[in-house]
């Protein structure tokens, strides 16, 4: 199955075949179970500070990130805002 261009799909369904490379707006919840976070747009920084993988906040403090809501660099704000 192509889960390229299935932008509408089930995040499970993603998590499940394990094709998550274009994960926008997708559960970030699922995306750290699969330990799957290169693309973090549209997720939430609180699962992100969780998860630890914050490779893409340029050594920002993500509890910082939460309290201003400064999520420029996840494009499509945070889930938890």
């Amino acid at each position: 199955g192509r889960l390229r261009e299935r932008r509408g799909k089930s995040t499970f369904e993603l998590a499940k075949s394990g094709r998550m490379s274009e994960m926008r707006g997708k559960s970030t919840f699922d995306l750290v179970r699969s330990e799957r976070l290169r693309e973090m747009r549209g997720k939430s920084t609180f699962d992100l500070a969780r998860s630890g993988r914050l490779s893409e906040m340029k050594g920002k403090s993500t509890f910082e990130l939460v309290r201003s809501g400064r999520l420029s660099e996840m494009r499509g704000k945070s889930t938890f805002d």
